[in-house]
């Protein structure tokens, strides 16, 4: 898991995120938006605090600011099946800039998302990024 969060929060230097990918909320919003979740609450050296969940097609990290708010969100698919589906939900629900990146217009603002595979640990990132 450390080694995932490394991966992560690599990724998070050079991506941020909104909406769906809950943005701009607390822990406690967290909480109560996913009352059926079970959220792991954990520290990165840095000191910045990572929430994790499971969800049906991956797990899902948020990354908390230093005031207690989301400002990033990951989901690492649990295998190729989760991938493929999570891009036909993707195809048909937002815009397709590409095969591996789409636009959603929500009411909470326009989110980015990217799909990202690392080589090095042969894993599936999504990434979401707010305009």
């Amino acid at each position: 898991m450390k080694k995932l969060l490394i991966i992560l929060l690599l990724f998070v230097v050079v991506n941020k995120s909104k909406a769906q990918a809950h943005i701009g909320i607390t822990l406690d919003g967290l909480k109560k938006f996913h009352p059926d979740k079970e959220f792991s609450l954990q520290y990165l050296p840095s000191g910045m605090a990572v929430a994790s969940a499971d969800f049906p097609y991956g797990t899902f990290l948020y990354y908390f600011n230093q005031y207690g708010y989301v400002y990033f969100c990951a989901q690492v698919p649990y295998n190729s099946t989760c991938v493929n589906t999570q891009v036909e939900i993707y195809n048909g629900k937002y815009t397709i800039k590409s095969p591996t990146d789409w636009v959603a217009y929500l009411d909470g603002g326009i989110i980015v998302i990217k799909l990202k595979f690392d080589i090095e640990f042969q894993r599936y990132v999504f990434l979401y990024e707010s305009l």
